[in-house]
């Protein structure tokens, strides 16, 4: 109890201002806005997901939501906030659900330094062997080879450039995220769309069908 009320007070003393901010755009775009969610409320199965596989106090901040445009789902902006031996760390996230859609679970994931490096020692065999400039910037890593199935080159191509930004996914839960660190404010409408255009590129034919 003693820490919730701890966390509450670093909450409301330190991310007023983003508040006000969010709230702000929530005003502007006609969205759904909450100032706190709690975690421990959230799905079973986006429990699982690796960003939410850390020790402590989490929580969600700043939560932004509205139905998806092309397709049957919802869509969620928060960040992720936790706060373990008295450090608080956060990670934007947009989150879709797409009620339609299954994927065997994957995650892409921006190259730190090491990995960039150790391309230029040891070739291994990729997928789309021809995005030479998305190899260059990010890894895919999955449980299953069918999770292969569901990925599209423009897709990747539209992912290579948000360089910052973590795709993970299993079920049909879609997380993007900027792993602790906070999205300014002015790019987080952008940000969705730019999810919700991932999706249509993964399931949607010509014709706006899910295939």
């Amino acid at each position: 109890m003693v820490i919730d009320n701890l966390v509450k007070a670093y909450d409301e003393m330190f991310k007023s201002d983003r508040m006000q901010e969010l709230g702000q755009v929530a005003n502007e775009y006609q969205l759904n806005f909450n100032k706190r969610v709690s975690f421990a409320e959230q799905d079973l199965s986006l429990k699982g997901f690796k960003l939410f596989q850390v020790k402590g106090a989490k929580r969600l901040i700043g939560v932004l939501s509205q139905n998806t445009v092309d397709f049957p789902g919802h869509i969620r902006f928060y960040d992720f906030v936790y706060t373990k031996d008295l450090e608080t760390f956060s990670s934007s996230v947009i989150e879709i659900n797409c009620t339609e859609a299954f994927t065997d679970y994957f995650i892409i994931q921006p190259k730190g330094a090491f990995s960039k490096m150790k391309d230029f020692f040891v070739s291994n065999q990729k997928p789309f062997p021809h995005l030479k400039d998305f190899h260059t910037n990010f890894q895919i890593s999955t449980k299953s080879s069918d999770a292969m199935i569901v990925l599209r080159e423009p897709a990747l191509e539209l992912l290579n450039q948000y360089p910052n930004i973590t795709v993970e996914a299993q079920g049909n839960h879609f997380l993007f995220y900027t792993r602790k660190k906070a999205m300014p404010v002015h790019k987080i409408i952008e940000t969705m769309n730019f999810a919700e255009d991932f999706i249509d590129m993964l399931y949607l034919d010509d014709e706006q069908d899910f295939v």
